[in-house]
């Protein structure tokens, strides 16, 4: 088990269920996975260069990755059905967990001029999603000649919390920095 696992457990599950006034621990809000995924609309849908995006997309995560194919055509942006449009990688269990800790102790500290993430990228349900630019992870850093058709990876991440501000209590009880809420981000988020 990871120590941001243990934490969850023994402490912010407990925390969460006597602010929120819970009965059961199942109604607590959890992590149910996380999706990382990157576009290949950088490389104009290149085949040959599919593969290589495969690699630091999982060893980032840690999690086998899958290709995505376009199920149409759409003419706007050049997409005809059936190329690969994206990769992505689905992590569920303890792999959430691990890859939670390398995102706020490693990556997150390395986005310069920033404050934390914005409380504007949470959907209704509670999920919340966010981009990590390219730079922003060191393991690569060295790399970057090598993988310079990359830009972002879009990271969502999915709770079983029916509010967007229980998912923000949840996450920010794991740690995640987000910017300090005004009085009206307060209001939106408890309203959703």
């Amino acid at each position: 088990m990871n120590r941001l696992q243990i934490y969850y457990i023994n402490h912010l599950r407990e925390e969460l269920a006597l602010a929120k006034g819970y009965q059961n621990r199942n109604q607590v809000p959890k992590l149910t996975k996380i999706n990382v995924s990157v576009s290949l609309k950088p490389i104009n849908f290149n085949t040959e260069i599919v593969p290589l995006i495969l690699y630091p997309l999982e060893r980032l995560t840690g999690g086998k990755g899958k290709l995505v194919r376009s199920k149409r055509s759409d003419s706007d942006i050049n997409v005809r059905a059936g190329i690969f449009t994206a990769a992505c990688v689905t992590l569920q269990g303890d792999k959430i967990y691990q890859f939670l800790d390398n995102l706020y102790s490693l990556w997150l500290p390395n986005i310069s001029s920033s404050s934390g993430l914005s409380l504007d990228s949470f959907d209704s349900q509670g999920n919340y999603s966010f981009s990590l630019p390219f730079e922003a992870v060191p393991e690569f850093s060295a790399e970057f000649g090598q993988y310079q058709y990359l830009s972002t990876f879009e990271i969502t991440i999915q709770t079983s919390s029916k509010t967007n501000w229980d998912a923000f209590g949840l996450l920010n009880g794991l740690k995640i920095p987000f910017q300090t809420p005004t009085v009206a981000e307060k209001t939106s988020l408890q309203s959703l």
